[in-house]
């Protein structure tokens, strides 16, 4: 595959607890790997190959195309963009069409998936809490309510300032 590996162990969350609430992603520990919890649910890789197949009926053109008119009405000049929780892809796929992306996910059978969709975007397998991507990008977006599974106002925080660390200043 080509995506990045952030070393980091994803706390054991019910992978269609993840699907019905509608995220892409879910929590992990930070770069401890004293503070991280259990390795994955084995059913998180099967139930990434039903993950388009159960949000079939989302607008996933028609949200990229809403987002990326309000971020030219912010910034007219922005360039570049980095999804976070990007999942299988699916607004990056669109969102392409308007930015030079990039999208991080900390589950590595989705991030084979939106690979496979969008051949030409890099992936990072990273934790929403605590990535370094060593650049910044003039948008950052975490869609389709993936924020939610910070789920503790101090992770919420710390998602918060990893996105702002990669975003220009402006």
């Amino acid at each position: 595959p080509r995506f990045d590996d952030v070393r980091t162990r994803p706390h054991g969350a019910a992978s269609w607890d993840r699907l019905a609430t509608g995220c892409d992603t879910h929590p992990v520990g930070g770069d401890s790997v004293e503070q991280a919890g259990e390795d994955p649910d084995p059913e998180s890789a099967e139930s990434a190959d039903f993950y388009d197949e159960i949000y079939s009926r989302k607008d996933y053109e028609g949200e990229a195309t809403r987002v990326a008119a309000l971020l030219r009405q912010r910034n007219p000049t922005a360039a570049t963009l980095l999804d976070v929780a990007c999942g299988t892809g699916r607004h990056l796929e669109h969102l392409t069409e308007s930015f030079a992306c990039e999208g991080i996910d900390i589950n590595p059978a989705l991030l084979e998936i939106a690979h496979r969709r969008c051949g030409d975007v890099t992936f990072t397998r990273a934790d929403m809490t605590a990535f370094e991507l060593g650049r910044t990008f003039d948008a950052v977006t975490c869609l389709f309510s993936a924020i939610g599974y910070a789920r503790t106002v101090d992770r919420l925080d710390t998602a918060i300032e990893a996105m702002a660390r990669h975003l220009e200043p402006g």
